[in-house]
């Protein structure tokens, strides 16, 4: 079943309405619990896939080109301890976390739910982590159009 989202998935699998759920380790590890919907060892991690990319950020083709190509540029070349230094976030800074390598540690704003360090352009082999977990569950929510 497609619930719509990582933590319905959660809900979901907690109601007994499935028995596996396909979650961001963000919504297990962090969001749920400090929500207080999700206490210490309720779900248990079974597989860890390798990183699948966030959804993208677009920019719309009626924009004329030099001013697509500017939001590109101004959005790649922001980084997470950029946007922190630049005041972007004041009060809502995080330290990187320990993936984020000699950056961990550093006041950086959260970019995403991920945290992720800087978003960098996108094509479709961005996206070849999902497109090989739609191949192998063959989920109705990967042709659908839901």
């Amino acid at each position: 079943m497609f619930t719509k989202g990582h933590d319905t998935a959660v809900a979901s699998l907690l109601a007994g309405d499935c028995d596996v759920a396909f979650v961001g380790d963000v919504f297990v590890d962090t969001l749920l619990p400090a929500r207080g919907q999700l206490k210490p060892g309720q779900v248990r991690k079974v597989w860890t896939s390798p990183l699948i990319p966030g959804p993208p950020v677009v920019v719309g083709t009626w924009l004329p080109q030099d001013m697509r190509d500017k939001i590109t540029k101004t959005v790649t070349g922001l980084t997470a301890t950029g946007a922190a230094s630049a005041g972007l976030c004041a009060g809502k800074e995080i330290k990187g976390p320990a993936a984020w390598g000699d950056q961990a540690g550093a006041t950086a704003c959260p970019l995403g739910s991920s945290n992720a360090w800087t978003f960098v352009a996108a094509d479709d082999g961005t996206y070849q982590p999902i497109a090989r977990i739609c191949e192998v569950t063959k989920a109705d929510v990967c042709t659908s159009g839901d």
